[in-house]
């Protein structure tokens, strides 16, 4: 056996397979109220480009937006990144095919798109926010 045929079979078969969208299905809610509960936006932040830098990344504010947003206070969530919604609408998606056992090759081929128009979209608000001079203030709640 190749260490690729050990690796695949660990996760593949019938009695694999319920186990881990058990677990995904877990990990999704789970997720969820760490970011709402601990994504109050008082504490350091977690960004390590931000952490070394001082600046913030395309991404920066993501979490205490996700986090907003489960919460509820949606202007809140679009104050902290305005790309929430889209994000949080894709990360939903995915979870939501990972628990249901849909996940194919077709998806998975599909995949680089909205990943790449999602970065792209996340560098062009970060550059918009970096020229309106927006990029370093932090949302108050």
């Amino acid at each position: 056996m190749t260490p690729a045929t050990i690796s695949t079979a660990a996760f593949s078969g019938p009695d694999r397979r319920p186990s881990i969208r058990w677990l995904v299905g877990l990990a999704g809610p789970l997720g969820l109220a760490v970011v709402a509960v601990g994504a109050a936006g008082d504490g350091p932040p977690l960004c390590p480009i931000r952490r070394c830098t001082g600046h913030a990344c395309p991404g920066c504010g993501m979490t205490r937006a996700l986090g907003a947003l489960v919460r509820g206070d949606v202007e809140l969530a679009l104050r902290y990144h305005p790309l929430v919604v889209l994000v949080g609408a894709q990360l939903l998606a995915l979870w939501a095919i990972a628990v249901a056992g849909r996940w194919s090759p077709r998806i998975t081929r599909a995949l680089p798109v909205p990943i790449a128009v999602t970065s792209v979209a996340l560098v062009a608000v970060w550059a918009l926010r970096w020229r309106l001079g927006l990029l370093d203030v932090i949302a108050a709640p």
